[in-house]
């Protein structure tokens, strides 16, 4: 799950693991899983599974719930900045794409 935590003075956002609800302090030891469920209030007509993922965020080791469908954490989070527009691939690799609004 999503929330935030105070550091020196700031409201921060992190990771907090769906099984035990500690903050996730390293991406790199922590998966991501998901399921299909279909979200209260969707007709069945115009509900397409693939759009409605129930994301759970787990530490490696005693808190994985064993689900079929995980990833890497870190590597989901990257696909979501591709995906949304924030990295952009280069030959080199990736670079952070600023929005012209925030660069003004």
């Amino acid at each position: 799950m999503f929330g935030r935590h105070a550091a020196s003075g700031l409201s921060c956002p992190s990771f907090y693991c769906d099984t035990c609800g500690k903050r996730i302090k390293d991406v790199g030891m922590a998966g991501v899983s998901w399921d299909w469920l279909k979200p209260k209030g969707v007709k069945t007509s115009g509900y397409k599974k693939r759009d409605y993922p129930n994301l759970k965020v787990w530490h490696k080791g005693k808190c994985d719930p064993k689900q079929p469908l995980w990833e890497e954490l870190w590597l989901f989070i990257i696909q979501i900045c591709y995906n949304s527009n924030i990295l952009k691939k280069t030959k080199n690799g990736f670079t952070i794409k600023v929005p012209a609004h925030i660069r003004e």
